[in-house]
């Protein structure tokens, strides 16, 4: 997170007490991440949409650890609501779904992953994974 003007302007890790952090070490972990070490001003600061899904999706990655998958499923489906075209939300939420035994959900959940994306790879592994999943019984 960014505080302060660009000229003298902090970077600081709200997930780590606030911690400073310095611009070598952003560089650093965006390589990591990316495989880009270039940092520039234009990767800060996040809209307030991408800012949410880090923070539910760290609320979710926590909630799991913590051996609570029914609050990160809840946290996955605000991150739904949130950005309904962040496809990781979707397979998350679809995921801990199964989890739970709602296959019904799970399918769902898929169905509107697979409206939302566009990347022919992701799109086949959404339709294998919905192929996977036991068909509803007819009434």
């Amino acid at each position: 997170m960014r505080l302060g003007d660009a000229s003298d302007a902090l970077i600081i890790d709200p997930f780590n007490d606030g911690r400073i952090v310095a611009p070598e070490q952003v560089e650093a972990l965006l390589e990591q991440m990316t495989g880009q070490a270039r940092f520039s001003d234009g990767m800060l600061p996040l809209s307030n949409r991408s800012a949410l899904v880090r923070l539910l999706l760290n609320q979710a990655t926590r909630a799991e650890q913590a051996g609570d998958p029914a609050r990160a499923l809840v946290l996955y489906d605000r991150m739904t609501i949130v950005a309904p075209t962040h496809a990781h939300g979707w397979w998350e939420r679809a995921r801990l779904q199964l989890v739970a035994g709602d296959v019904a959900g799970a399918r769902s959940s898929l169905s509107a992953m697979l409206e939302i994306t566009r990347d022919d790879d992701l799109r086949l592994q959404v339709s294998a994974a919905l192929d996977t999943l036991p068909r509803p019984t007819p009434s």
